[in-house]
């Protein structure tokens, strides 16, 4: 037998040429030309017929996304993505290049327009006020404007530094929101009897936003109470 490949109907074959044409394999019974092996058993024989399709086969697995790790990778440097996982079962790890260091600014002291970047406040506590400013010594038995302070760019707050010379533990809670509708955060510490906390944290002050301090627990004796916020 001489396998020929596909039929061609220009191609001369002899006898014992084998050809494939039409998914079946045939093989020639003597010499001929153009003579489709389909149409013509005296000429062309049956080697192998082709066989029809098999059944569909079971679904397959649904394929998985999830997110790994995520470094901060150097100012400058590209981007990355990588598979820990598998093909099917995905594992993403980004290292996302942190920006380049910005220009240092020319100094200031707290509070300014774009937010509360450190103020360090006294205040004379008592139980008859509840709510006190962040950057100035008002207080207030209800949150009126003079306690609220406007942060129109936004912040975000990540320490709470309270100082107390009250006699009972007092708990100072960072609040935000608009002047009707202020609320608590988690950025909250109590501090005992002369003595201090500390609270670290990231709190988000949308723009626009209001904020004042909450404190109970003091006695119905002013005394000093310190408050640091940064809010950067």
């Amino acid at each position: 037998m001489n396998y020929r490949g596909a039929w061609a109907s220009g191609t001369a074959y002899q006898a014992n040429d084998a050809v494939l044409y039409g998914g079946t394999t045939y093989l020639a019974l003597a010499a001929n030309m153009a003579i489709e092996p389909a149409q013509s058993p005296t000429v062309w024989g049956v080697l192998a017929e082709a066989g029809v399709a098999g059944p569909t086969g079971p679904g397959g697995a649904a394929a998985s996304v999830s997110v790994g790790t995520v470094t901060t990778g150097a100012a400058g440097t590209q981007a990355t993505v990588t598979n820990s996982g598998t093909a099917s079962a995905a594992v993403l790890n980004f290292t996302i290049p942190q920006g380049a260091q910005g220009i240092g600014g020319s100094g200031g002291g707290g509070g300014g327009t774009s937010g509360i970047p450190f103020a360090s406040t006294f205040h004379s506590v008592s139980f008859t006020s509840t709510y006190y400013s962040v950057n100035n010594a008002d207080g207030s038995a209800t949150e009126t404007g003079s306690v609220l302070t406007w942060v129109p760019n936004g912040c975000t707050a990540t320490t709470l530094s309270v100082f107390s010379q009250q006699t009972n533990t007092v708990t100072v809670t960072l609040r935000q929101g608009a002047p009707t509708s202020m609320a608590n955060t988690t950025l909250s510490c109590a501090a005992a009897a002369g003595s201090s906390c500390t609270v670290t944290g990231s709190v988000t002050v949308a723009a626009g936003n209001f904020v004042d301090f909450s404190m109970s627990g003091a006695s119905g004796t002013a005394l000093g109470v310190w408050t640091v916020l940064a809010c950067n």
